[in-house]
């Protein structure tokens, strides 16, 4: 299982060397941050962060920065970095073999939706109350070394995977469904972790939704070939045999009572 943030200095040191080897090893993207900093603040959330503590390999790197898109994008044009732009604003930098998504804070979605209220001087609760499911979130100011831990705490003691925000808003507003499905069902077999009543509700929503437009194994199975992390754990088998776990819970009312027991003890039942 993963490791729980506990000493706050440790985990500083921990990250901060991580930190520091990304930028030793790729000197474009040291320069690129050097000048970010200059001008703005950067910082780190999800999996790049979860890997310090966890002694893990990280393939990538999730980014928030405070400057604007336009002058993001143009800090970027200066740079020897070869940089692309998605639909919805966020920009991928190939380092070659590792990868680097940052976002303006204005265009991640949680702020530009309205859906987590923005104070700058909680920006660091702000941004890890932005993050979707309780696992990733985690966030560091890459300047001061500060973090917040406390949702990715939660899960790992808990071993109950959630959605930080409650209000149906904020579930309805996350574009990325399908992958936030396979990513449950990726945490619970991989961890086995408990799916908590308000995330298995929004999970049985998402796979409705999914099927009134899709044949719902084909869809997911063109997600899961662009995982290759789910694909190691899961096959198109075993995602359908837990979408269909998931109906039966929101069908059947008994088993509605033992959502806190997760998918295995449902199934032993």
């Amino acid at each position: 299982m993963l490791e729980i943030i506990e000493d706050k200095n440790l985990f500083k040191r921990l990250f901060a060397a991580r930190f520091k080897e990304v930028l030793r090893k790729y000197p474009d993207f040291y320069e690129f941050m050097m000048n970010l900093l200059i001008s703005g603040t950067a910082y780190v959330v999800g999996g790049f962060v979860r890997d310090s503590i966890n002694n893990k390999q990280s393939r990538d790197l999730d980014m928030i920065v405070s400057l604007s898109h336009t002058d993001l994008n143009n800090l970027l044009k200066e740079s020897d970095l070869t940089f692309s732009i998605n639909r919805m604003l966020g920009i991928k930098i190939d380092l070659g073999g590792f990868e680097v998504d940052i976002w303006s804070i204005d265009n991640n979605w949680a702020f530009r939706d309205s859906v987590v209220k923005r104070n700058e001087d909680y920006i660091l609760d702000n941004i890890s109350d932005g993050c979707f499911y309780n696992y990733d979130g985690l966030v560091v100011n890459v300047h001061s070394n500060n973090f917040r831990s406390n949702h990715y705490n939660d899960f790992v003691r808990e071993k109950k995977l959630n959605i930080i925000q409650k209000s149906k808003y904020y579930k309805v507003k996350n574009p990325t469904i399908e992958a936030n499905l396979l990513r449950a069902i990726y945490l619970n077999t991989f961890y086995g972790v408990d799916i908590a009543p308000n995330c298995m509700s929004y999970l049985d929503k998402v796979i409705s939704q999914i099927g009134d437009n899709y044949d719902v194994q084909d869809r997911l199975n063109i997600y899961l070939n662009k995982y290759d992390k789910y694909k190691k754990v899961l096959s198109i088998e075993d995602v359908m045999d837990t979408v269909r776990l998931i109906k039966y819970i929101h069908a059947n009312r008994e088993a509605k009572k033992q959502l806190n027991f997760g998918f295995g003890q449902l199934m032993e039942d």
